[in-house]
């Protein structure tokens, strides 16, 4: 233990000390900002001389309307992406060129996911509908693939970001794998709740049975047991 105190550099230490801090105190404060986001409040935005009803205060009003505003719903990105790069800081190895472009790249891939968003029906902020305004001013034939395009873009820099904040290529494929199987699962529910609404019962009937019995027996095998 002594001789990896002693291996340890103090320098590479307090760098990614002072990184894990700046990324702890970002997602607090990004999140605490947003979860208490008020339009009224006073901001570069708007102008309001009452207090601020932000959590932060002036600094949270501000912070959350800046975001808001650029990135519209895709600023919830951005905690998250922030608790992510904290646990790449802490196992792997300090290399502040690595962290840099993690930081950068998740950055320019919230930007894009914020075009996208306006495909799934949620606020993209101003720089998203600044880009898709500038978009429908193309031609028509381009134009007619919008949805489509905004779809294939929000898939592969979703992609990109989890690439970005994964420690490793093992890791990006695990989270990329565990996400997928999900999808599947709430994809398949749908659609047997649609389509197979009779078989979607009946597996439901049959799953609360098995829990019941399963239950019904751990009671029994307790009571034997005292």
């Amino acid at each position: 233990m002594l001789s990896k105190i002693k291996q340890m550099n103090l320098k590479i230490a307090f760098y990614k000390l002072l990184i894990c801090f700046f990324y702890l105190i970002g997602s607090i404060a990004v999140t605490i900002s947003l979860f208490t986001y008020n339009e009224f409040d006073p901001s570069i935005f708007t102008v309001n001389n009452e207090p601020p009803l932000n959590a932060l205060g002036l600094f949270g009003s501000n912070l959350s309307a800046l975001l808001l505003v650029i990135l519209g719903d895709a600023s919830w990105l951005i905690p998250i992406c922030m608790i992510f790069l904290l646990r790449v800081v802490i196992f792997s190895k300090y290399s502040f060129s690595s962290f840099l472009i993690r930081l950068l790249g998740a950055i320019f891939c919230i930007l894009i996911i914020s075009i996208s968003l306006t495909s799934i029906g949620m606020d993209s902020g101003f720089f998203g509908k600044t880009i898709i305004i500038k978009f429908r001013a193309l031609e028509a034939d381009i134009n007619q693939y919008e949805k489509i395009i905004l779809y294939i873009t929000l898939f592969i820099f979703s992609i990109l970001l989890l690439m970005f904040t994964s420690k490793t290529k093992l890791g990006f494929f695990i989270i990329s794998y565990r996400l997928f199987k999900k999808l599947l699962g709430v994809v398949k529910k749908i659609y047997l709740l649609f389509f197979h609404r009779k078989k979607f019962v009946q597996k439901r009937v049959r799953n609360i049975k098995k829990e019941s019995t399963s239950n019904s027996k751990v009671l029994t095998n307790n009571k034997m047991n005292f």
